[in-house]
């Protein structure tokens, strides 16, 4: 097994055309002043996060892009991944926020 992946810019498209709109939701849901946190920078936190999470996976099962795209619980764990930083970013912004 190798130690990195090579996506594709197809297989990146299949991503974002599966998970985009998520990706979008999420950006939206972060936080709501755009001077903190705008959605366009939430987005591409984002997509760094979703091509971890392709690493992290294939870390763990060794299954090429192709089948991540194709596997329920690559589903499930790049989901986990992308909301877990909604969390993870939502909570430094609201320690920043004045009382």
């Amino acid at each position: 097994m190798k130690n990195e992946i090579k996506i594709t810019n197809d297989q990146w498209k299949i991503y974002e055309k599966k998970y985009g709109n998520l990706m979008w939701k999420i950006s939206h849901m972060i936080s709501g002043d755009e001077a903190i946190s705008s959605s366009e920078d939430n987005y591409a936190d984002l997509q760094i996060t979703a091509i971890e999470s392709m690493r992290g996976f294939y870390k763990k099962t060794g299954a090429s892009v192709d089948e991540m795209l194709k596997s329920k619980n690559f589903d499930k764990y790049t989901k986990t991944c992308l909301w877990h930083l909604k969390g993870s970013k939502g909570a430094k912004i609201t320690r920043r926020y004045p009382v």
